[in-house]
Formats: structure tokens, C-alpha cells, sequence
């Protein structure tokens, strides 16, 4: 079941057509609109051009008429239905298009198109499929509920941080500070490459702490540094 609030909107591009599912926990739909695929792959292209050449006449013309052709016939239902996250399952084209950005409001204009974004009404999220969505929801769900009595300690976040670490001695104020009386996270950091399967990857500074502050903000987390952040 979604979540209250949430709907998952799927789209379906055919040759002459794009159809719309919109699910929520109360409601299915489906909605079609007459647009053919060649002409929504060239708004689609127009529309991620104007973004990347920060032009704003011609992206306020395309993110509106995106608007029009992919939320616009579902709108009533998402606004009857207090509907305040969006998980897009998009195809073709609209896979490599950010919604965020579609202009809601046919009037905007220079002045005032960036107030009405759709990123103002919805929490946007992106999924592959409805089913994977399904199996990944379901999933976590159960291993939630399993995590207390099993003792599981991973269910909701794994970090990973195969990082080196190499602790020198320093001046600090004219004082020398060693390994004996700075911790891990304190000692400098030389950058070093790291090779995996033919390749060589360069060490990111500071990835420890935000592994570990990531990991904060779960009840079930657990965390790899260094050697034990590997392939098997």
C-alpha cells in the first residue's frame, strides 16, 4: 500500500500517445494524451537544452507545456487526494527529464516562473518501475519489522567508506600533536589511489564523517571504513 499522501504516477510513451497511471491509496486512474513520440522527444531535448543554456524565454515555454501534457490531467485527482509526494516512474524520453522544474502556471512569465515550479507543490522522487518500487517498499518494510527480535543492525542503511588514512605528526601551536593524542578523523589525511579491477580511484577526504553522519540519521545502520569496506 502507498503511503498517505503519495501518489505513484507511471507513464507509457507510444508511438501516437502517452498514457498516465496515477495510483494512490485510494484512488487509480488512467489518463491518455494525444502527443505523438517524435514531438515529445524534441520538447524533451528543447526542454534540457534551454536548462543547460539558461535560457529562460524558451525553457519557461517548454516547462510549461511539459506541465501540461504529463501533470495537468491528473492534477485534480493529486490536489482531491491531498497528495503532497510524487514517485515518478517515467519512460523513454521523460526518463532523462527533471519534473521539478515543469512551470505550473500557464501566466508565468520572466518575473515570476520560479516560484511556480512544480519542486513548490511536490516531493519528487524517481523509480525504475512500479514492481521494483513494490519489492523494495514491501521489502524494507518486513525487514523493519524483523530488525528488534533478530538482531539485525543493517536493515536501513549500509555505508561505505574504503578510505586511507595516513597519520603524521604535526605542529600546532609550536606543539607536536601524534597519533596518541589525535584520533583517526583528527590526523591528516594524505590522498591516496585506490585500484580496483583495472582501475585507479582517488581517495575522498572527509568521507568517514559523512558516512558516520548519514548513519546518524538512522535507527538501523551499520558502517565499513578502510579494510573492511570491500568486495566480499
Amino acid at each position: 500500500t502507498l503511503p498517505p499522501n503519495t501518489a505513484l504516477v507511471e507513464y507509457f510513451v507510444g508511438k501516437d500517445l502517452v498514457r498516465i497511471f496515477c495510483i494512490t491509496n485510494k484512488h487509480y486512474s488512467v489518463n491518455t494524451i494525444s502527443v505523438n513520440k517524435s514531438t515529445l522527444e524534441q520538447t524533451t531535448n528543447k526542454y534540457l537544452r534551454t536548462i543547460k543554456n539558461i535560457d529562460t524565454t524558451r525553457y519557461i515555454q517548454h516547462a510549461q507545456q511539459l506541465y501540461q501534457w504529463l501533470i495537468e490531467p491528473i492534477q485534480s485527482i493529486l490536489e482531491q487526494q491531498n497528495i503532497h509526494d510524487l514517485i515518478i516512474v517515467a519512460d523513454d524520453a521523460l526518463q532523462s527529464i527533471p519534473f521539478e522544474s515543469f512551470i505550473c502556471d500557464s501566466a508565468a512569465d520572466f518575473d515570476t516562473h520560479t516560484t511556480c515550479c512544480l519542486l513548490y507543490r511536490y516531493i519528487i522522487q524517481y523509480h525504475y518501475s512500479a514492481t521494483l518500487w513494490y519489492y523494495y517498499h514491501k521489502t524494507a518494510q518486513e525487514m523493519y519489522q524483523t530488525a528488534p527480535s533478530a538482531g539485525q543492525s543493517s536493515v536501513e542503511y549500509v555505508g561505505f567508506a574504503p578510505v586511507i588514512y595516513q597519520q603524521t605528526n604535526n605542529i600546532v601551536n609550536n606543539e607536536v600533536a601524534t597519533s596518541s593524542t589525535r584520533s583517526v578523523d583528527e590526523a591528516s589525511e594524505e590522498v591516496h589511489e585506490l585500484e580496483w579491477r583495472g582501475f585507479r580511484y582517488r581517495n575522498l577526504l572527509a568521507t568517514r564523517n559523512e558516512i558516520q553522519n548519514v548513519a546518524k540519521m538512522f535507527t538501523y545502520a551499520t558502517s565499513f571504513f578502510v579494510e573492511e569496506a570491500n568486495v566480499s
